[in-house]
């Protein structure tokens, strides 16, 4: 009776582990706990069908699950007693969540239920920075033919918003446009003008255009803010990302190092544009900001206009 526990930050990753695990010819059934009773597992993890004696069971984010006293000794029972023609695979997302929380998540009774005599695969760090850039870089080779520079790669990953699932989704357009013509076998580098060419048209590029907009202090910072939010309307993701860009370059001011290295070599080039009294008010006016909108000063709740009243006026003010 096999069992596995993955871990990871990206759902892309998670996925791909799991089908990964299921033993060659063994039919797989594929299930969200979020859906599934004491009842579901029960039945599922206690018996073997008689024309399908091997059978592989996929629990995406299993520790959804959400089990009373009574509900959870029998799960408990029934993962004891699994039989050995049986795979369970579980997998665990943590999308935007601190290691804080992981961290306690890992450590709760439900994900203990499950671990026990599991084995782990713990995947979160192919969601950082370099390990996740070189993740991109041997997919496009061995997936789709093509090869990117360490600044593509870098660029890449930071339009995907450091995600796996929507930076694969830009190699997989990359890879149409390798030319027929390419050698045979040999992975094709992308020029630099396909490459801008291709990811500029995903939102997340429109919206780190946006934000590199606003830190150069461009005029065209209101055209961009309000396309963008026609468009995505995400105002705590601008307020979040503005946050630690602010913050990244008071750190720079202050002769402190950032992490990870790009993110400095990012910055260091806006520095000139934030002079220390204006960078302070930058920051002190964001956090007010922020604070109006999680406190109801701004119906954020009821009014997207209302939202996007209050963004025109920061970005002007730091435009001033």
């Amino acid at each position: 009776m096999p069992r596995h526990i993955i871990i990871a930050r990206d759902p892309l990753i998670a996925s791909e582990a799991a089908q990964a695990l299921v033993p060659a010819g063994v039919p797989s059934e594929h299930f969200f706990a979020s859906e599934l009773s004491a009842e579901d597992v029960f039945a599922q993890l206690s018996t073997v069908d008689m024309f399908e004696p091997r059978k592989a069971f996929i629990y995406s984010d299993f520790l959804e699950l959400k089990l009373v006293k009574a509900t959870a000794e029998k799960v408990n029972s029934s993962l004891a007693r699994m039989p050995a023609e049986l795979t369970l695979i579980c997998t665990q997302v943590f999308e935007d969540k601190s290691k804080a929380d992981e961290d306690k998540a890992l450590k709760g009774e439900d994900f203990r239920r499950f671990a026990e005599g599991a084995k782990m695969d713990d995947l979160r760090g192919l969601s950082e920075a370099r390990a996740g850039q070189r993740w991109l870089g041997e997919r496009g080779q061995k997936r789709y033919g093509i090869s990117l520079s360490s600044a593509q790669l870098e660029r890449l990953w930071q339009l995907a918003a450091e995600k796996p699932a929507l930076a694969d989704t830009e190699l997989r357009k990359l890879g149409l446009m390798r030319p027929d013509e390419a050698e045979e076998g040999k992975a094709w580098a992308v020029p630099d003008e396909v490459f801008r060419s291709s990811v500029s048209a995903t939102p997340s590029a429109h919206f780190y255009g946006l934000v590199d907009a606003i830190l150069l202090r461009s005029p065209q910072s209101q055209e961009l803010l309000a396309r963008w939010f026609s468009l995505e309307p995400e105002t705590f993701r601008l307020v979040n990302e503005l946050k630690r860009k602010l913050l990244g370059l008071n750190t720079l001011a202050r002769g402190g190092q950032l992490q990870p290295p790009w993110l400095g070599n990012q910055l260091r080039p806006l520095a000139r544009h934030w002079p220390s009294q204006r960078l302070g008010r930058a920051i002190q006016g964001l956090a007010k900001l922020e604070h109006d909108l999680k406190s109801g000063m701004i119906p954020a709740q009821s009014s997207k206009d209302a939202e996007l009243a209050a963004l025109q006026v920061y970005v002007a003010d730091l435009s001033a």
